[in-house]
């Protein structure tokens, strides 16, 4: 009976990170409004689970700079994967938009956690731009989740500055034994001359802490219907 009293009064702690791992990739980089962005998304639950039993339900949303939510859905996780599609609205300005995924679970944390990839989207029947405020480019904590990969871990050497037409392309991939093991997509895209701000996020820096308290439970048991 103590030990049932002694257990009640304890608050769980939350781990230091989420133990969950996200890889997201869509069909294309470039979009028009109106149109539905088709997604991936490779899972990896937390390491000291046994039975690998964890989220089971993934989101997604297509966000602004600022974290405004444009579009988003929900789908299920299965076999370390999934994969959907998200519509466009029609009335969004022309700019670079983000595609972030994230679980239940990963609330328990800052957004600057969840993964995130840079998309471009152009409305041709409206002359307005999607505008930042210039601080935002030098930001260096509201670097994307994509970018991180790359310097937490993952290095391409043997690559050279310019390919001719239809030359093979050779290099090597090292990842770092931080980061997880399973399957990963490599893309190739035109150089462009945007900066690199054009691929900042401008989430808040106090966000970077959590509360350091369980607020949200992961989802074991899949898709469920709310009223939101």
């Amino acid at each position: 009976m103590q030990g049932a009293v002694w257990a009640q009064q304890q608050s769980l702690l939350l781990p230091e990170d989420s133990g969950e791992s996200i890889i997201l990739s869509c069909d294309r980089e470039f979009y028009g409004v109106s149109e539905h962005i088709h997604y991936f998304a490779s899972y990896s639950a937390p390491e000291e689970l046994e039975s690998g039993a964890w989220s089971t339900v993934l989101y997604v949303e297509l966000i602004s700079w600022d974290g405004t939510k444009q579009a988003s859905s929900k789908v299920y996780i299965t076999d370390n994967g999934a994969s959907g599609k998200i519509e466009i609205p029609k009335t969004i300005p022309s700019g670079v938009y983000y595609l972030r995924a994230y679980t239940r679970w990963m609330r328990n944390y800052s957004p600057i956690s969840y993964t995130y990839l840079p998309l471009k989207i152009l409305n041709p029947f409206s002359q307005e731009m999607l505008t930042r405020p210039a601080e935002v480019e030098t930001d260096l904590q509201s670097m994307a989740r994509v970018a991180e990969y790359l310097n937490d871990g993952i290095v391409l050497s043997g690559l050279k500055d310019q390919y001719g037409t239809r030359e093979q392309v050779e290099l090597e991939i090292q990842i770092q034994e931080a980061l997880m093991s399973g399957p990963y997509s490599l893309g190739v895209a035109k150089s462009s001359g945007q900066s690199s701000g054009d691929y900042n996020l401008g989430l808040k820096p106090e966000a970077d802490t959590g509360s350091g308290k369980i607020e949200y439970l992961p989802e074991l048991n899949g898709l469920t219907l709310s009223g939101r």
